[in-house]
């Protein structure tokens, strides 16, 4: 089960199909009330496996996000999914506020968006303070999460950008990771 928290985000890629000029923007994150609800009747009807996590950028609301995680979790949801692109504030203490209520709530996959698309918007250096509070916190798999277009192995100037743009990445030593094929 997948749920787009919030059209906010941090960033502004031309690949997204979140539209934050959009009215709806105008609402932070969808109603607790309800998510909680969606989730616990699919899972009663189909004993779902995964809860994942997204927007606009989920991370801007973590207490909201890590709520459902945390229901998920109750559940005995298996798999507990975020996709951030990591950057939801630029100071230390609040990243680490996050990472702890991310490992309270039972997230057990997190998922880096680093590519030439997020680049243009993104400190990567406070992005990599995310991900190495993320590592100190033990949360079981974190993994970058490029966006490729075609596939990881089709030639052209945005993969070959984002080839480069996981090169900054490499002193976190995370394995990379995309969901396309």
């Amino acid at each position: 089960m997948e749920f787009l928290v919030t059209y906010r985000c941090t960033s502004r890629c031309e690949h997204c199909h979140v539209l934050t000029d959009d009215a709806d923007a105008k609402i932070k994150h969808m109603d607790l009330g309800i998510a909680r609800k969606a989730i616990k009747d699919a899972y009663d009807l189909f004993k779902i496996k995964t809860l994942m996590t997204f927007g606009g950028e989920p991370l801007l609301f973590p207490e909201f996000t890590c709520e459902l995680h945390k229901y998920a979790t109750e559940l005995g949801i298996e798999k507990r999914q975020i996709i951030t692109n990591g950057y939801f504030s630029n100071k230390i203490e609040r990243i680490k506020q996050v990472v702890k209520l991310i490992k309270e709530s039972g997230v057990n996959s997190i998922y880096i968006s680093v590519d030439c698309f997020h680049e243009k918007h993104l400190d990567y250096k406070t992005v990599e303070k995310f991900l190495y509070e993320l590592k100190k916190a033990d949360i079981p798999i974190v993994r970058l999460h490029p966006a490729w277009v075609v596939n990881k192995q089709h030639e052209n100037k945005y993969n070959y950008k984002t080839k480069e743009t996981s090169r900054a990445f490499q002193s976190t030593h995370m394995e990379m990771f995309s969901l396309a094929k």
